[in-house]
């Protein structure tokens, strides 16, 4: 069963809503409270503004070369994980800490500032924490503590694990900062895959910063001249050049970052009207 997991605002214990994921839908077919001062599950639900939690911000989408986040004023463009993961059904993005964000899209968790109170938050700042690879369909902070729905059924209690046997309930449980220990971010994909390039149109910002071994393979099916413009640190407003690379029709080239360079977004552009893939590999 999967579990939707909501703080509750009346009794400040935690509801749990279980269930299964049908069409692309979470339907309900229980719902629990995990207590706050003494950690034991009960049936039913006591804070019904609870319900709230069921509703999924849909921040992202997947095409066939990246992760595509649609911001009010840009698009940006992260790598993808290992699975399948629907933005349908799994929670995006939450608050977990003042003004502090935690996305959770496409196996990896991202750190994101909030700006304002119900203002976008700052995607182009944001920045990977850990690629994880799991099937986490909902997380929370509650009584201090953050916890995650998706633990396998046949799970043991541990140092991270709640289980109920009588409910059969199972969350992990830890602090916000063990995420860091969750896999250190890599992923794969591009601002274009295939891609019917005009000449001097400039690709979509594709996330760069926090990833350790970056590679680049770039294949062409004409010859051309591919500028590579970086945004140094998240709060600069124009990207600058940092590299030119010709390339021969039918050829791929490997571009290996130094390592320890980093920036924060790149984008890249054509001299010339093509079909091409740009693809990063962070390792």
């Amino acid at each position: 069963m999967k579990k939707k997991l909501f703080s509750n605002e009346l009794n400040f214990n935690l509801t749990i809503f279980s269930g299964e994921i049908e069409d692309d839908i979470f339907k309900e077919k229980s719902v629990y409270e995990l207590h706050k001062f003494n950690f034991a599950f009960s049936k039913g639900i006591r804070d019904h503004s609870a319900r709230k939690a069921l509703v999924n911000e849909q921040i992202w989408y997947e095409d066939e070369a990246s992760v595509v986040l649609q911001g009010k004023e840009y698009r940006l463009r992260l790598p993808k994980g290992k699975g399948h993961y629907s933005p349908k059904t799994m929670r995006s993005v939450r608050e977990v800490e003042s003004e502090r964000l935690l996305a959770n899209i496409h196996g990896s968790f991202y750190e994101v500032p909030l700006y304002k109170v119900g203002e976008e938050p700052l995607y182009k700042m944001m920045r990977p924490v850990a690629t994880h690879n799991r099937q986490i369909l909902d997380y929370n902070t509650w009584n201090g503590l953050l916890l995650m729905s998706g633990v396998k059924a046949d799970a043991k209690s541990s140092e991270h694990i709640i289980k109920d046997n009588t409910y059969d309930i199972a969350l992990w449980m830890g602090g916000i900062d063990d995420i860091w220990k969750f896999g250190k971010p890599v992923g794969e994909g591009g601002p274009w895959k295939n891609a019917i390039v005009k000449k001097d149109e400039i690709s979509d910002m594709y996330l760069m910063t926090g990833y350790d071994r970056k590679t680049l393979k770039l294949t062409a099916d004409k010859d051309a001249k591919i500028d590579l413009y970086v945004y140094i640190a998240h709060y600069y407003d124009k990207p600058v050049l940092y590299k030119s690379l010709s390339i021969k029709s039918g050829e791929t080239i490997i571009h290996m970052f130094l390592k320890g360079y980093n920036a924060h977004l790149i984008q890249l552009k054509s001299d010339t009207d093509c079909r091409i893939t740009a693809w990063f590999i962070y390792e």
